[in-house]
């Protein structure tokens, strides 16, 4: 399978959910993640902004906030073609006019990448070896690929978007774990 066929038969899986699954679900894996470990032990966490058919992180950036923990969300600079960490102390969003589907966050200062511990990444796809399909950009695979940044590199998914396998290129950089509404998926590197 293409990358182009595995994110077409991903978004189909994906609009067939009901808006009340996708609830359900990205509730579900959210608290999954809330009980582990990893999730505990950080100090600064980037999450990101639900696009539509996405698991929704709200719940759990609350209860991180809640429990003295840094939020982070993504920003993209457009003009470098790159993304940043920005602090943010709610889910308050913005639609760029040439970019309406991408939620940014209103505000935020830039936050040093190596003090990130955890970083949820989107995508479209997964598989249990921590290969990731994104949405063809690569602009968290230039991010996660930056020197400075250790934080472990967690998804949260719905098991509509698990795969046997993915196609993955050599710049494709993987995941540590994968949470999702059933079950917590450790990846040994």
């Amino acid at each position: 399978m293409t990358k182009a066929e595995c994110r077409t038969q991903t978004k189909r899986r994906l609009a067939a959910m009901t808006p009340e699954q996708i609830f359900g679900k990205s509730h579900a894996a959210c608290h999954q993640m809330l009980l582990t470990p990893e999730f505990q032990n950080a100090n600064a966490v980037m999450l990101y902004l639900s696009m539509p058919g996405e698991p929704e992180l709200q719940s759990l950036a609350a209860a991180g906030l809640d429990a003295g923990k840094i939020i982070l969300l993504p920003k993209v600079d457009w003009s470098r073609i790159h993304l940043q960490a920005v602090r943010v102390n709610n889910f308050d969003v913005r639609h760029d006019a040439n970019t309406p589907l991408i939620p940014q966050p209103a505000k935020g200062e830039i936050f040093p990448l190596g003090q990130i511990d955890l970083i949820v990444v989107p995508g479209l796809a997964f598989n249990e070896s921590g290969h990731r399909l994104g949405r063809g950009k690569g602009f968290y695979d230039r991010f996660l690929a930056q020197p400075s940044l250790r934080a472990l590199r967690a998804a949260i998914a719905f098991e509509e978007q698990l795969f046997a396998d993915i196609p993955t290129e050599p710049h494709d950089v993987g995941m540590q774990m994968i949470v999702t509404d059933q079950r917590i998926i450790r990846i040994a590197t």
